[in-house]
């Protein structure tokens, strides 16, 4: 359940069409594909992305100095990942209970 929704959020973010039966290493490899090339050819596009999905900008650069010269792309994915999931996990939590009542039992 909560792959298939990390996907949905990830598909609708990224403009990517990954069906539900990925694994989690492909979903990651396909985000980090994206994001290297957008790194490389449309830096205000990513910075769009980050800003809908709400990655922390203080996170990303501390992130960024605090892990110079490993892959930007591979740091921003495990950001983007992370927060999509924080999401999933607070609506989960808040999300009321189902109130599909039988209707022999409606008053």
């Amino acid at each position: 359940m909560e792959q298939t929704a990390l996907i949905q959020l990830i598909n609708a973010e990224l403009d990517l069409d990954v069906t539900p039966a990925v694994s989690f290493a492909e979903l990651k490899s396909r985000i980090e594909s994206v994001v290297r090339d957008l790194i490389r050819h449309n830096m205000t596009k990513l910075a769009g992305i980050l800003y809908r999905v709400d990655v922390s900008e203080r996170k990303l650069k501390y992130l960024l100095q605090e892990k110079a010269g490993q892959d930007a792309a591979v740091i921003i994915t495990e950001l983007i990942i992370d927060r999509q999931l924080e999401k999933i996990a607070l609506r989960k939590k808040y999300t009321p209970p189902s109130t599909d009542i039988p209707d022999e039992e409606k008053w």
